[in-house]
This record gives C-alpha cells, structure tokens and sequence, in this order.
C-alpha cells in the first residue's frame, strides 16, 4: 500500500477467509512485522489498522480487482490528516 505522495509504503501481507481477513505489513521504517488491528471484509469495504512508530493509520478502501484504494486517516482531533492510498496484488 502506498499513501499519496509518497508519504509512505508498506509491504501488507492479507490472506482471506469468506469475509475474514487477517495479516500485516512491513514498513520500510525499520518498524518490523506490524500486525493488522481491526481487520474488517464486507463485500468490496475493506478496513484495517496499522500501528506505525506509535501512530495508528486507519485505512477503509475498496477491492477492485487486482487491487485496492481508499484513504488513510491518522493523527487526533484537530491534528487528524487523510491520505489517498492504493495497493496493487503481487
């Protein structure tokens, strides 16, 4: 998955059961594995967080196809900033 930007990239890692999903992703922070929290599949919605370096990174999209898109929310309050995303199956 990719922010817009190129803010940031992450190697995410989702295998699929019905309309379970579970998986994570690798940052290219150093961060290691980070493990999806909130994995949620309904028809084409998909939503999940990434906790990053102490920031969560909400991510809601849609599946199309071969890949994904949607946007990314962090931050709190007034501090809270949203970012395009899309990912692409490898």
């Amino acid at each position: 998955a990719e922010t817009d930007e190129g803010a940031s990239e992450y190697d995410v890692d989702i295998t699929q059961e019905r309309q379970k999903i579970r998986g994570g992703a690798r940052a290219g922070t150093g961060a290691g594995f980070l493990p999806l929290f909130e994995a949620h599949l309904r028809g084409d919605a998909i939503r999940f967080v990434l906790v990053d370096n102490g920031h969560a990174l909400h991510f809601e999209g849609r599946v199309r196809g071969s890949f994904m898109e949607g946007s990314v929310r962090s931050g709190i309050g007034r501090q809270t900033v949203t970012r395009a995303w899309r990912a692409e199956r490898r």
